[in-house]
């Protein structure tokens, strides 16, 4: 049977949907299984074996795959270079997958049958292949192309020691708490990524926490975890509510956007495997920016009364902001995203700063 995919010289750049032969393969998406829910009474539903989601980037598309047994599959698209061919026939099969491309990466496989794209059901929409996959590049055509690790990142600046001593009442937090984010593939255990510990007062029940920062990107996204507990405690804007923005489920929110010196502008919200995942903390300004994102956690002192513990059961006294001062260059990364075609969607001070 053959194939329909656009990989003609003479097919427009938008209507590709296979990956570009330089991109390297990404690295595996981390995922969190959505626990069901029980359906309507007397509405049948089809089984949802594989319901998947990732922390992820700034947006993303959502596709819905079902099998000939009725199983359905749900993705989260981060980047426009799917590596997808489909049947000539509707539905909308998938006929090939491109080794090494984002779709193999996230478990898309060969005889999966697309039936919404972005929440739009493609054969009540489409009646041709043709139509089918005109929808499924428009909703992707404002994602990005797979990043490689040239296109967000810089050479990092050398590690330098952190301190661990107290003073005083001044003490540090023992735990290693660090960002994570698109730029690091949502690694717990990324290069430079982790908060330098700063002295806290120990009555005050929180401890505090620095990362300096060089943009290579308008945009900065994170979220605070350690490598011990990784998505079992994580933090993330609590009431972030994310823009959408056609077919584009946005990760960006107005509730998640950090302003330059301002200490309480997001509230902190507590995440686990299942609760905050895709909802970041976003870090607007320009290429070459040097920020310093300060992060306070609860804490207790230790019992030996010459650190303080990182409390996981709440997140009442932490807060997340940043300053514009070189505290010291730790980290450079960013999102590798444009934003300019998005300023229509960002506060008007930030757009005017970008």
């Amino acid at each position: 049977m053959g194939g329909v995919c656009a990989c003609d010289a003479n097919t427009p750049q938008s209507d590709i949907i296979v990956e570009k032969e330089k991109h390297e393969k990404p690295a595996p998406l981390v995922i969190t299984v959505i626990p069901e829910t029980e359906p309507a009474e007397g509405k049948a539903e089809p089984a949802i074996t594989n319901r998947l989601r990732a922390p992820t980037g700034l947006f993303t598309v959502e596709l819905v795959f079902t099998k000939a047994d009725g199983s359905m599959f749900i993705f989260n698209i981060e980047y426009n270079d799917l590596g997808l061919e489909f049947d000539t026939n509707m539905p909308l099969t998938v006929s090939k997958v491109k080794p090494q491309s984002s779709s193999e990466a996230i478990g898309v496989k060969c005889g999966m049958i697309l039936a919404t794209i972005g929440g739009t059901e493609v054969t009540q929409s489409c009646q041709t292949v043709n139509a089918a996959t005109v929808l499924l590049n428009e909703a992707i055509s404002g994602l990005p192309p797979t990043p490689s690790a040239e296109d967000s990142m810089e050479e990092q600046p050398p590690m330098s020691p952190q301190r661990k001593k107290s003073t005083a009442e001044l003490l540090l937090l023992a735990e290693d708490i660090c960002l994570t984010g698109p730029w690091s593939k949502w690694a717990t255990d990324f290069p430079n990524a982790t908060l330098e510990p700063m002295p806290a007062d120990a009555k005050k029940g929180t401890a505090l926490l620095r990362l300096c920062v060089k943009l290579t990107s308008q945009s900065f996204s994170f979220q605070v975890i350690t490598d011990e507990l990784k998505w079992k405690w994580h933090l993330f804007p609590r009431d972030a509510v994310p823009i959408r923005i056609g077919f584009i489920c946005s990760h960006v929110s107005k509730e998640g956007l950090l302003q330059a010196g301002q200490e309480d502008v997001a509230s902190v919200g507590l995440g686990n495997d299942k609760l905050g995942h895709g909802i970041n903390f976003h870090v607007m300004e320009k290429v070459g920016t040097v920020v310093t994102i300060w992060v306070e956690v609860p804490s207790n002192r230790s019992d030996g009364g010459e650190c303080l513990k990182l409390r996981t059961d709440t997140v009442e006294g932490a807060r997340i902001w940043y300053t514009l001062e070189d505290t010291g260059v730790q980290l450079n990364a960013g999102d590798g995203i444009n934003l300019s075609r998005y300023t229509s969607y960002l506060p008007a001070d930030v757009a005017a700063r970008l």
